[in-house]
């Protein structure tokens, strides 16, 4: 199952539309109705759940049509959202059926090593060019990884480098915590993993390394012996920069992008901060001046020709496509799988340690859509949905169990 659940969670989509997270998904539907022969029993709560994403889908499906289909992207973006879920759900009823009492354990364990399997497929990328090229020529990737972003950004089997694939990555780090305080994984072997996970963090984006410091900060009571590790690795790594003729080769720009965020890069100019510049692109779009746009949105993301909107913050584009009724829908479907966290009061030690984890991969999620358009990212996405139900599954069994109606 560890290598059926990488290909959902990583795998990417191929240049002929053939989408390996979606095939993923629906093999995982295949085993979940073979081995419960079709019958499921359900909770009002996830019923409700996917009641709120099926209005969604359909309120986009009306949206869409009375715009004369312009453009399908915000009824590819509800689908998505419903469709993800959906997969989610099955894959968390499979590992039930498989691991009984361990899902939790087992579960965790998969979803670290699918993002440490991915991390090392980035950083080999980054070493080897010909590995990387080879990557690209078969999957749909941002043509921006074939310009000179390319040399500093590498994009893995998401498609594009960026500061959602490194904030993706660098939750590997939380998940880690998991493992070493109930898990049977060497330390030293979570501690050269956690390693090339931060390497793959360094070379997606920058918002991720600031993830990482703040994992190792919440966590510094079980990471303590990995921080003076990494420090020693940072210190080595800043000499070997320091000397030799290093400054042209592709890991010293990465390491110079990342100087440059704070002002401190000799060689390139930052204008301004991100923050600075998400700041300047803050304003009134023209096309949402009419009121039928304002509250239903343009159904485009502000990608296409004709409807291009000047912002790269998540909320804006999520409002630019869905009006505020659809952004309403969004920002409320997060807000209920917080409630469904928090609803989960019957859990082992170890089920709240992963309540408490999602509940923080949720919040900085939300906060992280104010940079980019991070909420319906299928691998973050599906990740946040597969320990929401993970967790949420794991408190009604305990509850019916308590109530000697198991299932």
């Amino acid at each position: 199952m560890g290598i059926l659940l990488f290909f959902f969670l990583v795998s990417f989509k191929f240049k002929s539309g053939v989408d390996l997270v979606i095939l993923s998904g629906l093999l995982f539907t295949i085993v979940a109705l073979y081995i419960r022969r079709g019958f499921f029993v359900i909770s009002g709560s996830i019923v409700i759940n996917f009641i709120i994403l099926y209005v969604f889908f359909v309120l986009s499906l009306i949206v869409t049509t009375l715009n004369g289909m312009a453009s399908v992207e915000y009824l590819l973006f509800t689908f998505k959202f419903l469709l993800l879920a959906f997969f989610s759900y099955m894959v968390v009823l499979v590992y039930f059926e498989l691991y009984g009492r361990g899902v939790i354990y087992r579960v965790v364990h998969d979803i670290y090593w699918s993002l440490v399997v991915h991390a090392a497929i980035i950083v080999l990328m980054f070493v080897s060019p010909t590995i990387k090229l080879f990557v690209y020529e078969y999957s749909s990737v941002s043509d921006l990884m074939f310009t000179d972003v390319g040399r500093y950004r590498i994009a893995g089997f998401s498609g594009g480098g960026s500061a959602l694939l490194s904030f993706f990555q660098s939750i590997a780090i939380g998940l880690s915590v998991y493992l070493i305080r109930y898990g049977k994984c060497s330390s030293w072997m979570l501690l050269f993993a956690n390693v090339t996970v931060i390497l793959s963090v360094f070379l997606t984006g920058r918002v991720g390394l600031l993830v990482v410091v703040f994992f190792y900060g919440y966590y510094f009571l079980y990471l303590k012996y990995q921080v003076f590790f990494i420090l020693l690795l940072f210190t080595l790594f800043m000499v070997f920069l320091s000397s030799g003729d290093v400054n042209n080769s592709p890991i010293y720009l990465v390491y110079d992008r990342v100087l440059a965020e704070f002002g401190l890069s000799e060689k390139i100019s930052q204008s301004s901060s991100t923050l600075e510049a998400l700041f300047t692109m803050l304003h009134f779009p023209p096309e949402m001046e009419s009121l039928n746009n304002f509250l239903f949105g343009t159904t485009s993301a502000g990608r296409t020709e004709g409807l291009w909107l000047n912002a790269d913050i998540g909320y804006m584009k999520n409002w630019y496509m869905s009006g505020v009724i659809g952004l309403f829908f969004i920002i409320f479907y997060y807000f209920w799988l917080l409630y469904l966290l928090c609803k989960s009061v019957r859990l082992t030690d170890d089920g709240r340690f992963i309540k408490n984890l999602s509940l923080l991969v949720i919040i900085m999620t939300l906060i992280m859509n104010f940079k980019e358009d991070v909420l319906a990212a299928r691998h973050l996405y599906s990740m946040i949905m597969i320990l929401v139900f993970l967790v949420y599954t794991s408190y009604l069994k305990m509850y019916w169990v308590e109530h000697e109606n198991i299932v």
